[in-house]
C-alpha cells in the first residue's frame, strides 16, 4: 500500500503524516507541480536534510506560512499548524518518493 498525493487540500496534509507515522508507517509518493498540497510537500522535501533538520526551512517559515494561508484560504493560525505538519511529514525522508511528471526528481 502506498499514499499517492496528487495536488490535495487540508486534508490530504494530515493523511499523509498519518501514513508515515503509521506502525507499520506507509510510504507515500507526491506528485509535484500537480498544485496545493503536493507542491509544498515536495517544496519542504527539498529543503530538508537526510536528517530530518530543517534549519533552512526556519528561515522561509513566513513565507511558507503565507503561502499555506493563501493556498488553503485559512488564517494564520491554521497556516502555522500546516507548516508544522508539513515539516513533521517530510522529516520522514525516508519514505516520501517526488515524482514530476513520470520520472523521479533527483532532489539530491
Amino acid at each position: 500500500m502506498v499514499c499517492l498525493v496528487v495536488e490535495g487540500g487540508i486534508h490530504t496534509i494530515r493523511n499523509a503524516l498519518d501514513y508515515v507515522s503509521e506502525k507499520p508507517p506507509i510510504p507515500v509518493v507526491v506528485v509535484q507541480g500537480s498544485g496545493r498540497a503536493a507542491d509544498l510537500l515536495a517544496f519542504a522535501y527539498r529543503y530538508i536534510d537526510e536528517n530530518g533538520d530543517y534549519t533552512l526551512l526556519d528561515s522561509l517559515r513566513e513565507q511558507m506560512t503565507t503561502t499555506i494561508a493563501k493556498t488553503f484560504r485559512v488564517n494564520m493560525e491554521k497556516a502555522k499548524v500546516l507548516y508544522s505538519e508539513i515539516l513533521q511529514c517530510v522529516k520522514k525522508k525516508n519514505l516520501i518518493t517526488i515524482f514530476q511528471g513520470d520520472e523521479p526528481v533527483d532532489i539530491w
